[in-house]
């Protein structure tokens, strides 16, 4: 009897990372619930409190939709309160625009048709 072994599927995932002053954020972010996790605490635990709110600010933007899919974690080195928190956002918004996006590298690159035909041939 032979067992089969169902095949394995890639997890779609991105690595972000951002600078803000002396900061430096690295978001790991991948298909999932829609977990947030910021230096291992949720977004709620976060302090200080008045800070909180930037973070929570590209999900307000962006939509909740678009974090219901997207497990994010974000680990943070350097700087002040102040540039860590700038930092996190800007990975956080960063990281799941890449992940949602539709668009592959190969379609954003692609040449225009007046650089693939001759002149000749467009007039």
């Amino acid at each position: 009897m032979t067992s089969t072994k169902p095949p394995k599927v890639a997890i779609k995932s991105v690595q972000v990372f951002g600078r803000k002053k002396n900061a430096t954020a690295v978001a790991y972010c991948k298909e999932g619930k829609g977990n947030l996790r910021v230096d291992g605490r949720t977004l709620e635990n976060i302090e200080p409190k008045l800070l909180q709110y930037k973070l929570q600010e590209p999900i307000l933007l962006l939509g909740k939709d678009k974090f219901s899919g997207v497990d994010i974690r974000v680990r943070v080195n350097g700087g002040g309160h102040v540039a860590q928190i700038y930092v996190k956002f800007q990975v956080k918004k960063g990281g799941v625009i890449k992940i949602t996006s539709k668009h592959t590298r190969n379609f954003l690159y692609t040449p225009p048709v007046s650089r693939v035909a001759p002149i000749w041939f467009l007039s």
